[in-house]
Parts: C-alpha cells; sequence; structure tokens
C-alpha cells in the first residue's frame, strides 16, 4: 500500500472487503464491515503522516494488519530488528533504541513502538519516557491511556537504501520501581501501490528487567 494513497480508491476497498470477509476470523483481520470502517485509516494521507495509535499488536492491540489485510503477520522473506535494548535497565538510564526492516519489496517503510510495564500493578502503562532527535519520527501519546506512542513522520518513510527502513528512538527507562518493561514494534514493508493489498508487516517484542535487586 502506498501510505499516502489518495481516498477514494473504492474498488481497492470492496475488494479488500471480500478478502477479510473470506478469510478466518483474528483480531487482526477484521471482517467486511471492519474494512469499511477502517477505509480512512488505510487510504488517507494521513497514514503516511502517522499512523493510528495502538497498533504495535501489544497488550490486546491490534497491528498494522488491520488495515493492510494481506498476507500473515511475520512472513518468511523480511525481518524487523530492535538494537539497543538491554536485557536489564538502570532506572534513570537513557537508551537509543534502532528500529530496523527490511524486505526486498520495500518501497515505502513505517512503524510504531512503545514501552510498557509487562507485570505488576501498572501493567500495560507507561513505562520511561520515549524521545527522538530527528524528523523521521515523533512521539504522540494517546489521550486515553497516557501510553507514548513513536512513530514515523512523512519524512521517515522513504528508505534510507533499498528495501530498509530505520529509525531511532531514545528510551529513558523509569527513575524508580523494578517491575520487567516489554517494547512492542511493528513496521510495515509497504510496496507504494495505492492499495491495502501486497504489504509486509511484522511485529517484535523484547523484554527487559530491572536492575534492581
Amino acid at each position: 500500500m502506498r501510505l499516502a494513497a489518495a481516498a477514494g480508491a473504492v474498488g481497492a476497498v470492496a475488494f479488500a472487503a471480500g478478502m477479510a470477509a473470506s478469510a478466518h476470523a483474528s483480531t487482526d483481520r477484521p471482517a467486511a464491515g471492519a474494512v469499511h470502517a477502517r477505509r480512512a485509516l488505510s487510504e488517507s494521507p494521513e497514514m503516511r503522516d502517522q499512523p493510528p495509535l495502538a497498533h504495535t499488536g501489544g497488550f490486546g492491540e491490534p497491528t498494522c494488519l488491520a488495515c493492510h489485510m494481506d498476507g500473515e503477520l511475520n512472513e518468511a522473506g523480511g525481518s524487523l530488528t530492535i538494537e539497543g535494548a538491554p536485557a536489564h535497565y538502570e532506572p534513570g538510564r537513557s537508551y537509543r533504541l534502532t528500529v530496523t526492516i527490511k524486505h526486498p519489496s520495500l518501497k515505502l517503510a513505517g512503524f510504531e513502538l512503545a514501552a510498557r510495564f509487562a507485570s505488576g500493578p501498572d501493567s500495560a502503562k507507561q513505562a520511561g519516557t520515549l524521545s527522538v532527535d530527528d524528523d523521521r519520527a515523533a512521539v504522540t501519546a494517546d489521550d486515553g491511556t497516557h501510553v507514548q506512542y513513536a512513530h514515523h513522520l512523512r519524512s521517515g518513510t522513504t528508505p534510507l537504501s533499498p528495501g530498509v527502513g530505520r529509525w531511532t528512538v531514545t528510551w529513558l527507562a523509569p527513575r524508580a520501581g523494578s517491575s520487567p518493561i516489554v517494547i512492542h514494534v511493528v513496521s510495515n514493508a509497504a510496496n507504494d501501490n495505492d492499495s491495502p493489498m501486497g504489504d509486509y508487516i511484522y511485529a517484535r517484542s523484547v523484554h527487559i528487567s530491572s536492575d534492581e535487586k
């Protein structure tokens, strides 16, 4: 799909709805009616400017397959990695996380990342603080849950090299507490063909324990 696809591709949506209706039910494959309800997400120019929040696949969230419904999650032929995440975090320390997606069909790329407490009384709540230091990505907080999501901007959807999308996010670990943390990230290797079909979606999670004894 072109992340900046023009609204009004009714034929593509009708075809996508038929595909969704015949596919087996899952949280990432909506029924036909849901496909029409999500039409603004999968075809609007805003998708390239910013993805919908809360689509990392963590804590019951859907992934990008909610809109890019062709194919399975984490199909062979591509990869998604997170570099820089520690096995154990030191409270108050900053870590630079590098998200990289690779696929030979990638023409445009997007991502979304969240860091939350994995368990305990603060389970699913924001863990630490996310920030970015260039104009290829941004951080937006959900108005309801207050969870921060790092995500691509339009300038960050262009591959840095053929078949490769990459972004850097800084994570400031919580200054107190000993609960484990989980980072969820999802990424789209888009084929830029003006439809929600033919894209490849990858998701990963990284679990981080506290250094506190």
